[in-house]
């Protein structure tokens, strides 16, 4: 039987490759490698390269909910009030174009959709 020794001195930098490239961070990589193998010695199942990858997405999963906000950047999302004016103006424009006779209404169209030369439009 091979023992853990033969087989982290096989497999280790595999399984370092494997976890820099999905990481991207040689740190991360590894800390990943390491606790790879002292699950797969403590008698976690699976393969070397499943459990550095459950490992690696564990991680990514905790990073995700820890993330710090800025406060020098704002949401660039409009706020509430930006939103009702925008739906206020949109529907002002809406109404506004439906009074257009139907030509103009479709020149109007042609151009600002379609970027249409007004030679074309004319056409």
């Amino acid at each position: 039987m091979v023992g853990l020794e033969e087989i982290y001195r096989r497999y280790s930098r595999d399984v370092y490759r494997y976890a820099y490239w999905i990481s991207g961070d040689a740190a991360e990589a590894e800390d990943l490698t390491s606790e790879s193998f002292v699950r797969a010695w403590a008698g976690a199942e699976g393969y070397l390269f499943t459990i550095a990858h459950n490992l690696f997405l564990q991680r990514r999963r905790r990073g995700d909910r820890q993330v710090e906000l800025d406060p020098e950047f704002p949401d660039p999302a409009p706020g509430p009030d930006r939103l009702v004016e925008q739906r206020g103006e949109v529907r002002a424009l809406l109404k506004a174009m439906q009074a257009l006779p139907v030509a103009d209404r479709a020149a109007l169209l042609m151009r600002a959709e379609h970027s249409l030369p007004y030679e074309e439009i004319a056409r």
